[in-house]
């Protein structure tokens, strides 16, 4: 027997990691129970936004933003690699925690022809580090 999709979406709920979707736009698609737990942000409030709206704001441990330059998901949706990165990401209560994230990109049908290229990434927060925003 296949699992059916709320099997697959409640296992991505149940995780400590949080787990969002993108589309090739990087509008989001998913955000799971662990990405509100992480970021503070309801599924509500990140679904059909787009990453880089000024929610998140990922930012390097120089404080540059990588949303518009060296963007991790992005480089995966682009190259079609795995990419990872220890980035900073804007809690909902304004601070900046230490998130591993880890990017890649699939497809969703097995017809490449007839494949929509989305993306994922998984953040779990970082052991010590968050610094005002």
């Amino acid at each position: 027997m296949r699992p059916n999709k709320d099997f697959y979406t409640k296992l991505l709920d149940n995780l400590m990691d949080g787990v969002y979707f993108v589309d090739p736009n990087r509008s989001i698609t998913y955000w799971n129970k662990g990405a509100e737990l992480l970021t503070g942000f309801k599924s509500s409030e990140m679904v059909g936004k787009h990453c880089f709206a000024d929610l998140l704001t990922h930012v390097d441990d120089h404080g540059t933003t990588l949303c518009s330059r060296g963007c991790p998901l992005q480089k995966s949706i682009s190259d079609s690699t795995p990419s990872t990165a220890e980035v900073y990401l804007r809690h909902k209560d304004g601070i900046a925690y230490l998130s591993r994230s880890a990017s890649s990109r699939y497809r969703t049908h097995t017809t490449a022809s007839k494949g929509r290229l989305r993306s994922s990434e998984t953040c779990r927060k970082g052991p010590h580090s968050s610094r005002e925003w």
